[in-house]
């Protein structure tokens, strides 16, 4: 029987579809075709071409270390911050120019045209512009142009296009990476609850601050002690207590605090903390931000409104899982070791999903 597999956008938390393959792949199962959005469009495309999850991974380790800065470097072309064209010839390195019609295993993916609003299936010519067309983040990269149309990231509209997979077969494995906000999104929100919570989390704050800096101090005191108990000479001793006290008075830290002061107030543009937004964890105490990361999570609300699951019935069989992925952040591009693994760890520990590949696996007639 005809197998498909779905997989959705999540920007880096896409990186969990590889793991989810891998385990795929350790039951002998093979999919007659693959459906994607974004970043689910290009794990999907390697995979219709032909590469294993194993090869997969091996391209994001390449993503994640040399290419990285060249991949998303702030050219701010009309219509986003980054010009695609670095990725495009990225991928064009792995997939060429290869046609949809001539790949070994059925593919589609999703976009969507930015002028008419209109969803956009692409299910025939370059799986290269399939691909990019469909992870066409809006702002981030400038829509992607194919044949007069200005196409951008199909999560805006359908972010697990796994009724268009549908037309394949009627075995399906599911995977939603998209991020899950609490279950209480729908409540409206006072302006006191957000001061009431702010007050709060600020007294946690300085509550842990006050213990990590009692800890400091009597760690401190400990080891003056220790240098004290020594047979220290008098002028040691001296000239000990005299740097203690300069310390204590601050001689020391106010002009670096100035320092610092200084620095932070200083609201100078670099490229560099630009590129480095996608890539690295921001402070959880940031008061703010980044440009890429605000857009990222808009994209994420837009998308959990735009992602159904599967709904089963009765002619069709659905393997549908959604790997807890919290502790990473969505531009965590750099982290596709990790987020691979926690995929491939939630595919072998989830006893739902475990329970319903077992079932496909056994119609597919591959175990």
């Amino acid at each position: 029987m005809e197998l498909v597999y779905t997989l959705s956008g999540g920007a880096a938390y896409g990186y969990a579809h590889v793991g989810v393959l891998r385990y795929l792949e350790e039951w002998g199962l093979r999919p007659t075709a693959v459906v994607g959005t974004s970043m689910g469009a290009i794990v999907g495309g390697l995979y219709a071409y032909g590469y294993d999850s194993k090869q997969i991974q091996q391209v994001a380790e390449q993503v994640r270390s040399i290419e990285i800065v060249k991949l998303f470097f702030p050219s701010f072309p009309r219509g986003g911050i980054i010009d695609t064209d670095g990725i495009r010839d990225f991928f064009h390195g792995f997939i060429q120019d290869t046609l949809i019609e001539d790949l070994p295993i059925a593919y589609r993916s999703v976009a969507v045209d930015v002028n008419t609003g209109q969803q956009v299936i692409f299910d025939r010519g370059r799986l290269l512009d399939a691909m990019m067309a469909s992870m066409s983040i809006p702002t981030v990269f400038k829509p992607y142009s194919f044949h007069g149309h200005q196409l951008i990231d199909g999560g805006v509209l359908n972010n697990l296009p796994w009724k268009v997979a549908e037309e394949f077969g009627r075995l399906h494995v599911v995977v939603d990476v998209a991020p899950k906000r609490r279950e209480d999104t729908q409540r409206v929100l006072h302006a006191s609850e957000l001061i009431e919570t702010a007050a709060e989390e600020k007294a946690k704050d300085e509550a842990k601050d006050e213990a990590k800096d009692e800890a400091k101090r009597q760690a401190a005191e400990k080891r003056r002690k220790e240098v004290s108990s020594q047979a220290l000479s008098e002028n040691q001793q001296s000239a000990f207590q005299k740097l203690e006290d300069r310390l204590t008075n601050g001689a020391f830290r106010i002009p670096l605090q100035k320092l610092v002061d200084t620095l932070q107030a200083r609201e100078t543009f670099a490229v560099k903390d630009l590129v480095n937004s996608f890539t690295r964890r921001p402070d959880h105490k940031a008061a703010t931000l980044t440009l890429p990361e605000v857009i990222t999570n808009v994209m994420a609300i837009i998308n959990e409104q735009q992602t159904a699951e599967p709904e089963g019935g009765f002619l069709n069989t659905y393997a549908y899982i959604h790997p807890a992925l919290e502790e990473y952040y969505l531009n965590d591009f750099n982290k596709s070791d990790e987020i691979i693994e926690q995929g491939y760890n939630e595919a072998l520990t989830n006893p739902q999903f475990v329970q319903q590949v077992r079932k496909i696996a056994k119609k597919a007639g591959s175990r």
